[in-house]
């Protein structure tokens, strides 16, 4: 069985939010006494594929680190006095305390599924340097390993943990790429973002120009302006993704430490 990657690690926390979402759906319709064979079909399916990874997890002895799991599963006790029916209810008049609960539990799934490569990356740090388990806490952790210590410090300072980072760690900005948060120094922020606009601009161009190319053959001049426009937009590719080098060095570099 070969490493688990920092995607595979990922990927079970989307597997997880996917199957609670699933679990609600079948939920909602059961009350309604609604036939839901597909969801139920889909909800094994999505078990099967996180048994998968959890069964290398447990292989190779590693625990999936969540920040906030401590609240997280207070607020799950809480709300597990409650029935489907009145979850339901709560969550049609958006009003009472049963909500409230459900709301705050919302807000740290969204955070952790959003930061989910960053959990995926202190969970692995944490299975080679036990010290960095201790950083998600909030305290500060003596290594060794100078490296490791201030990856761990860079990532938990984009976990929103207060208390460990040192001044010597750079600024960082977050920018949202195909539903996933990269980093960038928070210098390149405005680039990162006129980037990602005129990629959506160009990308949505050369779409529609593909479909114009499945009904009728181009001129001369329009095969010209699309090999043109296909050329910008590789430039713009090569462009993003020298300002997320850095961050992508980063995971090679926590798998080989």
């Amino acid at each position: 069985m070969g490493k688990v990657t920092i995607h595979e690690l990922a990927r079970i926390i989307e597997l997880r939010k996917k199957l609670n979402e699933t679990n609600f759906k079948i939920a909602a319709l059961r009350l309604k006494m609604i036939n839901s064979q597909d969801l139920r079909n889909e909800a094994s399916a999505i078990q099967e594929e996180i048994g998968k990874i959890e069964r290398e997890l447990n292989s190779g002895g590693i625990e999936i680190l969540i920040p906030n799991s401590d609240k997280l599963e207070k607020l799950n006790s809480e709300i597990g006095t409650y029935t489907e029916q009145q979850i339901l209810e709560a969550m049609g008049s958006k009003a009472g305390k049963l909500y409230e609960l459900l709301v705050e539990r919302a807000k740290i799934t969204k955070a952790n599924y959003g930061n989910r490569y960053e959990i995926a990356k202190i969970s692995l740090l944490a299975n080679k340097h036990k010290e960095a388990k201790t950083m998600l806490s909030g305290n500060n952790a003596e290594m060794a390993n100078q490296k490791v210590l201030e990856i761990a410090q860079r990532i938990v300072k984009r976990l929103g943990i207060a208390g460990v980072s040192e001044p010597s760690i750079a600024d960082e900005a977050e920018v949202l790429i195909d539903n996933r948060k990269f980093w960038v120094p928070s210098a390149l922020l405005k680039q990162a973002g006129e980037n990602g606009e005129k990629i959506g601009r160009i990308n949505a161009k050369i779409q529609l120009k593909n479909a114009e190319r499945q009904v009728k053959k181009f001129s001369e001049e329009e095969e010209k302006e699309f090999e043109k426009m296909q050329g910008e937009y590789l430039a713009l590719l090569r462009e993003r993704d020298g300002m997320i080098a850095e961050y992508i060095k980063e995971e090679k570099e926590i798998t080989e430490i």
